[in-house]
């Protein structure tokens, strides 16, 4: 699905297509978009669970707003 995602510091902001999974508890972006979008980036422990493993381990995070592309709907991500 076509998104927004918005820098909440700077308003900067990038449309892109977004996999959204309702099962999901975290929400995940690229490196690059997170530089391109000059995130505050910050690491933090996680435990991250798939099909076949569960890891804990140091992961990036960063807050980000997430938008429609007409702007009526918004979430605050982070």
């Amino acid at each position: 699905m076509a998104v927004k995602i918005r820098n909440p510091d700077t308003d900067e902001t990038m449309d892109i297509y977004a996999l959204l999974d309702s099962g999901a508890d975290r929400d995940y972006l690229s490196t690059d978009m997170a530089k391109t979008l000059k995130l505050d980036m910050r690491s933090r422990t996680i435990k991250l669970s798939t099909v076949s493993e569960e890891t804990i381990g140091e992961r990036i995070i960063a807050d980000v707003i997430i938008e429609s592309l007409d702007g009526q709907y918004k979430a605050e991500v982070g």
